[in-house]
């Protein structure tokens, strides 16, 4: 059986530019996206599209049957909405939870979290004078998708943690 490559947000910008690079090394690639309309990112891409909505957790165990390796790429980027919690931080928070319990139940080998710089701190660095997951922004300054990145990214660590 081959292995199979899955990619959240795949009809973004970064989910589609990773899609095509797992494709030229020969991968096999499930691309997972919550609008089926959108289908102009695929136009001459040999990769199965699936609907996978990741604030739906019962969407993604079937889009991820047989899955090897799992890559979250898909979040909210918005800069203006109107209400900053229920538009981008929870949903981001909530897609995190959802897709990596999913990828647990669903016996997935390797999963990909694909964060952000956003969700580190740029002014501080740890003992080895590195910016890493042990130097957590401090300050989102009011902006909510770096407070969403900062959430979520912990929330990624935390069920790593709690599954070894």
């Amino acid at each position: 059986m081959s292995k199979i490559s899955f990619v959240t947000g795949a009809n973004g910008h970064l989910g589609n530019n990773l899609v095509r690079q797992l494709l030229k090394k020969g991968e096999m690639v499930r691309a997972g996206v919550r609008n089926m309309g959108d289908t102009e990112p695929f136009k001459d891409l040999d990769c199965e599209v699936v609907f996978a909505d990741l604030l739906n957790k019962d969407s993604l165990i079937p889009a991820l049957k047989n899955v090897d390796t799992l890559y979250q790429v898909g979040a909210v980027f918005k800069h203006k909405v109107l209400d900053a919690y229920k538009d981008i931080i929870q949903p981001n928070n909530i897609a995190t939870k959802n897709i990596l319990e999913a990828a647990k139940e669903a016996n997935v080998r390797k999963i990909v979290y694909v964060s952000s710089v956003a969700a580190l701190s740029l002014s501080k660095t740890n003992a080895a004078g590195k910016i890493d997951e042990t130097t957590w922004l401090e300050d989102s300054h009011g902006d909510p998708y770096l407070q969403s990145k900062l959430e979520s990214e912990r929330i990624a660590w935390d069920l790593a943690k709690s599954w070894i």
